[in-house]
């Protein structure tokens, strides 16, 4: 069953465990969440008015009530990764990120290196068609002492280097 974080749990989860030589694996799934507009009401309420007020503009200006429509969907849809909720896991496979049309996995074995700051961290990798490092940012949630905990040991388990 995966693994959810909450404000109550701070400890360390119980799927970490330590083994010999003092490293410690992680095995199973490792969930959280992070939702801007539940974290920011006021912002987001401020946002959501600027946003209708630009639709409604555009549905004035163009005399056009479809415009209008047209706007604040395309307005909302750049903003579904603040409005919604988006999950990260990491899983045996590697970490993902979903958020509302997209779905995103990196596999452990495809990380070179690993960057951590307070409150995110970048993992770099390779594609097969390109020599250059992309990063892939994953957000350390509510807790992130605790993600962070538990994401640096997968990938110390995984040969990574953390730069």
């Amino acid at each position: 069953m995966p693994r959810h974080l909450d404000d109550t749990d701070l400890r360390i989860p119980a799927h970490v465990k330590a083994t010999d030589g003092g490293r410690s694996t992680t095995t199973g799934e490792f969930e959280w969440s992070r939702w801007d507009a539940g974290e920011h009401p006021v912002r987001t309420a401020v946002m959501l008015l600027v946003v209708a007020a630009a639709a409604v503009t555009a549905g004035v200006t163009l005399r056009s009530p479809a415009s209008g429509l047209l706007a604040l969907a395309l307005l909302l849809a750049t903003l579904a990764n603040h409005l919604l909720p988006i999950r990260y896991a990491m899983t045996g496979d590697g970490v993902s990120v979903r958020g509302l049309l997209r779905k995103r996995l990196l596999r452990w074995s495809r990380i070179d290196a690993a960057r951590f700051s307070r409150t995110d961290a970048v993992l770099l990798y390779t594609t097969e068609h390109s020599v250059n490092q992309r990063q892939f940012r994953v957000d350390l949630g509510p807790q992130p002492d605790e993600v962070a905990t538990v994401l640096k040991q997968r990938l110390l388990d995984a040969g990574v280097p953390l730069v």
